[in-house]
């Protein structure tokens, strides 16, 4: 079941309607009727981004998070803040993918990194105010915009 629900989530963001039903109640779909689970299909440009951050790339490093940052990331879809970094895994310059791993070590999102893995080390554990203050003005920004994350 988690493989067929994979391949619809796949399906709907490429911008493919996806239906899951038995193969006794196939031609009864195909006519229309409502039998089994139907996914619409997701469009967009930013869609398209976010299904090659998923399924086309690997990250050229690792972000490690604390709790907070973790939940923020997860339930509430925020944009990762440097301050919940603890740990820059990997070299790599701003602008590349990087994968965001949780306490427990699980890779729960990718996304484009703002700054370099030596930036961000720089930056870890240091709230916004004191990013800018200690490295420039150009260091207030989030490690990761939430608008190029994806969860995993």
């Amino acid at each position: 079941m988690v493989t067929k629900l994979s391949a619809a989530q796949l399906a709907v963001t490429t911008g493919t309607a996806a239906l899951m039903t038995t193969a006794e109640h196939f031609a009864a779909a195909l006519e229309g009727a409502e039998v089994g689970t139907f996914f619409p299909a997701h469009h967009g440009r930013r869609r398209s981004q976010l299904v090659w951050l998923r399924f086309a790339t690997r990250g050229a490093g690792t972000l490690h998070l604390d709790e907070g940052a973790a939940e923020a990331v997860r339930s509430r879809r925020r944009s990762l803040l440097a301050v919940g970094v603890t740990e820059v895994r990997g070299t790599f310059p701003a602008g590349v993918p990087v994968d965001v791993a949780a306490p427990d070590g699980e890779v729960i999102a990718r996304g484009i990194a703002s700054f370099s893995s030596d930036e961000l080390r720089a930056m870890a554990g240091r709230g916004t105010d004191e990013a800018r203050e200690r490295l420039g003005e150009r260091f207030r920004r989030p490690a990761i915009h939430r608008d190029q994350l994806v969860m995993l």
